[in-house]
């Protein structure tokens, strides 16, 4: 799942990624002690810090001087996420946000029974809606993980539990380390061979998906993950369509992401 759980994406970037020739690319150094180890062979799932352009390294900045008489004020500690530590449904630790869309909230977490990192989507309603909108918001929730759990498919998400919590589901999946491909394309465009292989792994699970009656109706680059090893993570199947279940969208509606 994603980590960004959907945000929006600007409807002026580009969308072909792989039909653009590659650029060179600098010698870039070995992470030591990265959540990848040396030589992970995934360029994308963790950006290099190498900068081709200095020659030299910047020297350092010297602090800002608080004014003559006064003492400089040390920098306030960061704050943690609202809602961090949360025990969900007696099992699930929430440890810090991953990222909000418009129907949930993404947030790493442990399972305290098994002792495993988890990606567990709060359900994010608005109080004011209605009833009956509420509930098929919800409903949206319980799709989400029964089309995912429905695929066995290494490039889409796993899904490990629906757990219960103030009458709302909160979908618990796999933890997937790495970022979003809508994250590595803000740092340039994909080389032709990456595309390649991002896009035929993309292709493989929506053509499972398909094959169960799952239309995903939301493929961009921010629910598509760049995991260890090269994987490729298809996630965010909460507006898909399953065969022989009632559509939740109202007739003329719209839905997915319009720039894509």
């Amino acid at each position: 799942m994603s980590h960004n759980g959907g945000a929006a994406y600007g409807p002026n970037e580009p969308t072909s990624f792989g039909l653009q020739p590659p650029r060179p690319q600098p010698h870039a150094a070995s992470h030591e002690g990265g959540p990848y180890g040396v030589g992970d062979g995934n360029p994308y799932a963790q950006p290099t810090q190498a900068n081709p352009y200095a020659q030299q390294p910047p020297a350092p900045r010297t602090p800002p001087q608080a004014p003559h008489g006064q003492s400089a004020q040390p920098s306030p500690p960061a704050q943690p996420d609202p809602g961090a530590g949360r025990l969900v449904a007696g099992r699930y630790r929430l440890l810090s946000k991953l990222g909000h869309g418009g129907m949930g909230t993404v947030w790493r977490a442990k399972d305290e029974t098994v002792d495993r990192e988890v990606a567990v989507k709060e359900p994010r309603i608005p109080d004011h809606l209605p009833d009956q909108e509420r509930a098929n918001a919800f409903e949206r929730m319980r799709r989400e993980a029964r089309a995912a759990a429905r695929l066995d498919h290494p490039a889409v998400v796993n899904v490990h539990d629906v757990a219960v919590e103030d009458g709302q589901p909160w979908i618990v999946m796999e933890f997937v380390q790495g970022r979003s491909l809508g994250e590595a394309l803000k740092e340039g465009t994909l080389g032709v061979r990456d595309a390649a292989r991002i896009g035929l792994e993309v292709l493989g699970a929506l053509e499972a998906a398909h094959a169960a009656g799952i239309l995903h109706r939301d493929v961009k680059p921010d629910n598509v993950m760049l995991g260890r090893h090269d994987r490729v993570v298809l996630t965010d199947f909460g507006i898909a369509q399953i065969e022989g279940e009632t559509n939740l969208t109202d007739t003329g509606g719209f839905v997915g992401s319009p720039e894509y």
